[in-house]
């Protein structure tokens, strides 16, 4: 089980996890229309772009990924640790983004995050056919939001938490990820099978959010050889993805979607 970058025939680079046996893609930041220090892929729609090349970057996506954009429904991302759950024939609230930083469904739509450092979770249940995306940075890891979201799936859909196979995209690793002793300290009580950080000088530390993530989950019952992680740091690879951390702001975010639909072979 791995994770895989590829670039596409019309120069999006696009990244895939063999375990997940569902359409599927977490797209570097090459192949778009923004430039300057969106370029290229850009798709934050409240990153300082025009809103022009997002829309555009967001239509190479999803023809990429032979979906159709008015398919994307989204979390609102406000780095909580709350999970919403969209139901088959349900209804979508406006502009299709819901509260909270998770979301679980078993409908036809792709689900879809933003991202410059923060992990994505992606979870998929191929039995139960639900599929669930979580935004996870140091404060939703800290809330143990990879745990609320296989709660959710269990409660929801029945879902198995020894059934779901997981991939942990592209974030900023431990080699950069310097925090505050506190917010490290405040994560690690949140995962407390796991060595998340490690100390540098009096007040900072080196924190893993892949490993923090990873501990949550397998707390939950999940297979630890089920979860996988991308193992790219973004701080480290901003050739491949946005990284927040390194570049500050203006920078773009990246995307990354799942969807109930079959995998595509050009990409996988």
């Amino acid at each position: 089980m791995t994770f895989h970058l590829r670039d596409t025939e019309s120069g999006l680079t696009l990244g895939t996890f063999s375990h997940i046996e569902t359409r599927h893609a977490i797209a570097g930041r090459r192949g778009g229309v923004s430039d300057g220090p969106y370029a290229s892929l850009n798709l934050g729609p409240r990153s300082g772009d025009r809103r022009a090349h997002v829309r555009d970057n967001l239509t190479l996506l999803t023809t990429a990924l032979h979906l159709n954009t008015a398919t994307l429904i989204a979390p609102r991302q406000v780095h909580s640790a709350a999970v919403s759950v969209h139901r088959r024939g349900g209804r979508l609230p406006e502009r299709r983004v819901f509260a909270g930083d998770a979301l679980v469904t078993d409908d036809d739509v792709a689900l879809m995050l933003l991202a410059a450092d923060c992990c994505a979770l992606l979870i998929y249940d191929e039995g139960r056919r639900v599929c669930a995306a979580a935004h996870a940075g140091w404060r939703g890891t800290a809330g143990q939001i990879a745990i609320a979201t296989v709660q959710e799936m269990s409660a929801a859909f029945g879902c198995r938490p020894a059934d779901l196979a997981v991939g942990i995209g592209p974030t900023i690793g431990k080699c950069c990820y310097e925090v505050g002793r506190d917010v490290a300290e405040a994560v690690a009580r949140a995962s407390p099978d796991a060595d998340v950080y490690q100390p540098r000088g009096a007040d900072k530390a080196l924190l893993d959010l892949p490993t923090a993530n990873t501990s949550q989950l397998v707390m939950t019952g999940v297979d630890p050889t089920r979860i996988v992680a991308a193992q790219i740091c973004t701080a480290c690879r901003t050739d491949l993805f946005y990284s927040h951390r390194r570049e500050g702001e203006p920078t773009g975010r990246f995307g990354t979607v799942i969807s109930l639909r079959p995998p595509l072979s050009i990409i996988d």
